[in-house]
């Protein structure tokens, strides 16, 4: 038999600021579970819009497509013993996790880190500043390989979380859990949200120059955007706040209701000039400077300037299907150049794990010849100790 299965593309795919990157890492996952369960001898073919054109031309025997929804009340969760025989099956040193909280569960993600301890991983994932601040978890997390953690600050405003009931991040010491993720070794992807009703003009500069002197290696910002069905969306609606319902543009990119102190376009021209100022040079650099050793401030540059610095590169990458030979230098980034590789949390992560013999691959469309990961962080590793 013949099976199709299609994960349809949201409409700001068809975006020019549409960066495909994470698709191309990973993989429909819902799709990829249902294709386990077909005989071996069907012939299935996988299709993900995001990264690339639907092929409507064939005639399958059995299409299947991916759908959105919402309304779930609870959520699926493997056994600790499957999640880590899969993460052994997986190929590479890299992972990430796309739970929305892999510290959720304080038992689980436990035992979870403990088994990773000697795989020899490097990985990212999500979790809440609550996680963060709260003893032993993070450290667990930080010795079976954790280099980057993206976290909803959300709002430097106490008075937005109480509205938007972000109880979670009430009167907890933001610096503090950076300066604890930091001295573990692990990065910070920090997501804001502008345009709650006590933000005003002055709130891109303030957030910005806050995320900069923290040293906050990636930062990723959003407009507030009341979605339907949603607490939000029916107060802008009862308020009469509701610009328009055009779904297109509920992206997190465009204004789509009316703010409370400043104007429509005032608050999406905030929202870009957030960005130009997190990532140019300069702040990328008084960045970097808050670091003490040179090995983090090597990292912290080739990460931040690597995400939003070289997109044309990426959109070459991707384009030529060469996202897998990119990984061994995202690993050696993730590693700190190799400096924690030495430090005690990564004596953890690597005890018992045996690294392959460095070996060349050669991309077959070239005769470019990479370097494997192992190779990449032995000899940044030397670079940074000079």
């Amino acid at each position: 038999m013949k099976v199709k299965m299609i994960l349809p593309a949201l409409t700001e795919a068809k975006s020019p600021y549409w960066r495909p990157i994470k698709y191309s890492l990973f993989p429909p996952l819902g799709l990829a579970t249902l294709a386990a369960y077909l005989n071996e001898n069907d012939e299935v073919r996988l299709q993900d819009e995001h990264v690339e054109t639907l092929d409507l031309n064939d005639a399958p025997d059995l299409v299947v497509i991916q759908v959105y929804i919402k309304g779930g009340k609870s959520f699926y969760t493997q056994t600790v013993d499957e999640a880590l025989a899969e993460i052994e099956r997986l190929p590479g040193r890299h992972l990430y996790f796309l739970d929305d909280h892999l510290f959720g569960n304080p038992h689980f993600a436990a035992a979870l880190f403990d088994g990773m301890k000697g795989m020899g991983r490097l990985w990212q994932a999500a979790g809440t500043i609550k996680s963060v601040l709260s003893p032993g978890l993070l450290e667990k997390a930080a010795a079976c390989g954790l280099r980057s953690l993206f976290i909803g600050f959300e709002t430097l405003n106490p008075t937005n979380l109480h509205e938007q009931h972000k109880y979670q991040n009430l009167n907890r010491d933001y610096n503090a859990a950076i300066r604890r993720l930091h001295d573990l070794g692990v990065m910070v992807n920090a997501s804001f949200v502008f345009g709650m009703d006590d933000d005003d003009e002055t709130v891109f500069a303030r957030t910005v120059e806050w995320a900069v002197s923290q040293g906050i290696e990636t930062a990723t910002f959003h407009i507030l955007t009341p979605y339907p069905d949603t607490a939000l969306y029916h107060r802008m609606t009862a308020q009469g706040r509701m610009l328009h319902h055009n779904w297109d543009l509920f992206d997190t990119r465009h204004v789509v209701f009316r703010p409370a102190k400043m104007a429509a376009t005032a608050l999406e021209e905030g929202y870009w000039q957030a960005y130009r100022n997190f990532y140019r040079w300069g702040s990328i650099f008084k960045s970097v400077w808050t670091k003490q050793e040179w090995s983090e401030r090597f990292r912290h540059l080739a990460y931040a300037g690597g995400w939003k610095k070289f997109e044309f590169l990426w959109d070459w990458v991707i384009r030529t299907k060469r996202v897998t030979s990119a990984l061994p230098v995202l690993e050696a980034v993730l590693a700190c150049f190799g400096r924690y590789l030495t430090s005690k949390a990564d004596r953890q992560c690597f005890d018992g794990y045996e690294f392959p013999r460095p070996t060349n691959t050669t991309v077959s469309s070239t005769n470019t010849t990479i370097m494997n990961n192992v190779e990449v962080s032995h000899v940044l590793n030397h670079l940074a100790e000079l």
